[in-house]
């Protein structure tokens, strides 16, 4: 259970960092509580029932649905822009990851002129 409590955190602390980014707004927007508040809580699926208490709906999402209508729509379910830069982003990050592992084991180098490059006896190939 404790690997999960982890990867929760680090996606949340991934999901922070590159938050404008993916929202396509700026860093200042990010930069106080009460303007995230506003500016996403209903992007998210913030609702208030009819004592005036708040939740997160698990469905009823904008930022699940392309072009979302209001409401839950199996045909735009996960296909949100967003959602394939959220992709995007976490791929890029598991492939950093699994590359500066690789670097740090000697299987592959690096020049600041290439990405990445594999190791062909003891000398980068580009």
């Amino acid at each position: 259970m404790d690997g999960m409590r982890m990867q929760r955190s680090n996606t949340a602390s991934h999901l922070c960092r590159h938050c404008a980014m993916l929202f396509g707004v700026s860093d200042n927007d990010m930069l106080h509580t009460e303007t995230r508040r506003e500016k996403f809580r209903s992007r998210i699926g913030w609702v208030l029932n009819e004592n005036g208490h708040g939740s997160y709906s698990s469905a009823d999402v904008e930022i699940l649905h392309k072009n979302y209508s209001g409401s839950y729509n199996i045909n735009t379910v996960f296909l949100n822009p967003i959602l394939m830069r959220v992709h995007e982003v976490f791929s890029l990050l598991l492939q950093i990851k699994t590359d500066w592992v690789l670097l740090l084991s000697g299987i592959l180098c690096y020049y600041p002129w290439s990405l990445v490059c594999q190791r062909n006896d003891d000398r980068c190939c580009l």
